[in-house]
């Protein structure tokens, strides 16, 4: 039954990328996303978690998936470092919503190696707004634009990935309306990362106003923050 159901996710994913390729011009490069593993995002025990992002950077005269490139040592360290550290977070929080901060940093988050990286975000789903290849700076108009266009095909792959966590990375999920309900719309120059439990229709999802991941900011500050703006969610 458990292969079934990932075999159904991996059919799903093909399908809706196969329509999208047919929709977009010929010589736009599409990435390729979603659960980085699907057997291990549908089974986890925690709830599942999907990272929303910009768009991903790339130089390729062809479409190319951005979960083969996340797990190896071409990525974008930076970002997926701190993601791995959010995710880790964010799973031992749901082990013990009381846990102290700091010594969740030096026992596990100071450091985040490829091995870490290859364990931990194996189980994630990763979700950019734009699926066109990017530049080394993301204009937000235009990623706006391309996801206004294209949502409702991100409708349904927010839909066929039915997260339970939601970590916005900096854009604004007043953009996309599969998030809508979420009370606090997320402010680009804001100091502190915000939570709210958001009423979906089937059940109530967290939903996390992050830092992008590369922000010029503290990583350490950025977890203490999320954790901070979970835990009240967790303890009621």
């Amino acid at each position: 039954m458990r292969a079934m159901i990932e075999e159904t996710l991996k059919e799903r994913e093909k399908d809706l990328f196969a329509r999208w390729r047919q929709a977009a011009p010929q010589n736009e490069v599409l990435i390729r996303d979603g659960a980085m593993n699907p057997f291990h995002y549908l089974h986890r025990k925690l709830p599942k978690t999907m990272f929303i992002l910009k768009e991903a950077w790339g130089e390729e005269e062809e479409d190319w998936d951005l979960r083969d490139v996340v797990l190896t040592e071409w990525c974008n360290w930076r970002t997926w470092n701190n993601v791995t550290r959010w995710k880790i977070a964010l799973d031992a929080l749901h082990h013990d919503a009381r846990l102290d901060i700091d010594t969740l940093w030096d026992d596990r988050l100071t450091w985040i190696q490829l091995d870490d990286r290859t364990r931990e975000l194996k189980d994630i789903a990763v979700f950019n707004l734009k699926k066109a290849q990017g530049g080394t700076r993301s204009n937000m108009n235009v990623v706006y634009q391309w996801a206004s266009r294209n949502m409702r095909l991100l409708e349904e792959q927010f839909t066929i990935l039915d997260p339970d966590i939601v970590v916005v990375c900096g854009s604004d999920p007043g953009k996309t309306p599969f998030l809508a309900g979420a009370e606090v719309v997320w402010d680009h120059y804001s100091r502190t990362v915000q939570a709210t439990r958001v009423p979906y229709p089937d059940r109530e999802r967290i939903v996390i106003y992050q830092w992008h991941p590369q922000a010029s900011i503290n990583a350490h500050h950025m977890v203490a923050s999320m954790i901070h703006a979970v835990r009240p969610l967790l303890l009621k």
